[in-house]
């Protein structure tokens, strides 16, 4: 009879923590590539202890080649100071609560005024010890600019539509837009008033219609002529 031969397990001469350390490597691939800028930092003095290219990319170009491992935020970002970020990181790091803003404005960098997409989250820590931060960001200047310029186109039509209908309405000339179908688009005051109608019933009826109406002509008092 044989002795049985020993079973070695597939994993035997790999450390505990192989898996651990592969997970790690994996996430710091991710993290690396991610094309939201991320950077995590301390509960405490607000320090950093790393970031990823991306959140790099948002520094200003006389910090992207430091390394800014161990430096507080308020030295990394101009203006943290003057913001509301020192207050936002304490308040999350004391009740682990998450912070998001969809739309955040900051003032500090010498591009001027920025705009950002980003939350903040507190990275599992013992109950009784301060939590490192994990700060998730995405630029969107570009983005908010632009609807701030069409919502000001938007805003200045509105205004000229105001002062026209203002100025065609206080004269007493009668004046209308009708289609190729005889309804009408627009029609001014005056018209409205001749006709017993008021400027925003006129929408859709038919100018033929309107004018052959029997009150018309008294309406018209010789102030209109086909």
């Amino acid at each position: 009879m044989t002795d049985p031969v020993p079973q070695r397990s597939p994993h035997a001469s790999d450390p505990p923590d192989a898996f651990a350390v592969a997970d790690q490597n994996t996430l710091r691939v991710i993290a690396a590539s991610s094309p939201s800028g991320l950077c995590v930092c301390t509960g405490d003095r607000q320090r950093v202890k790393w970031i990823n290219p991306a959140y790099r990319e948002f520094l200003e170009e006389s910090m992207r080649d430091r390394d800014v491992t161990g430096l507080p935020l308020a030295e990394v970002l101009p203006g943290f100071t003057q913001s509301d970020l020192g207050a936002i990181l304490q308040r999350v790091a004391a009740t682990r609560e998450p912070f998001f803003a969809p739309e955040y404005e900051y003032v500090g960098f010498a591009r001027g005024v920025t705009y950002w997409h980003w939350s903040l989250v507190a990275l599992p820590a013992p109950a009784d010890a301060i939590p490192d931060l994990l700060i998730q960001a995405i630029e969107i200047t570009e983005r908010v600019r632009a609807r701030q310029h069409e919502e000001a186109i938007a805003a200045a039509g509105q205004d000229q539509r105001r002062l026209f209908t203002t100025v065609l309405s206080s004269i007493l000339d009668f004046i209308y837009i009708f289609d190729l179908n005889g309804r009408f688009l627009y029609s001014n005051r005056a018209l409205a008033d001749l006709l017993g109608r008021t400027p925003e019933s006129r929408s859709a009826r038919i100018f033929s219609i309107w004018i052959t109406r029997p009150s018309w002509p008294a309406r018209c008092n010789c102030r209109f002529s086909m």
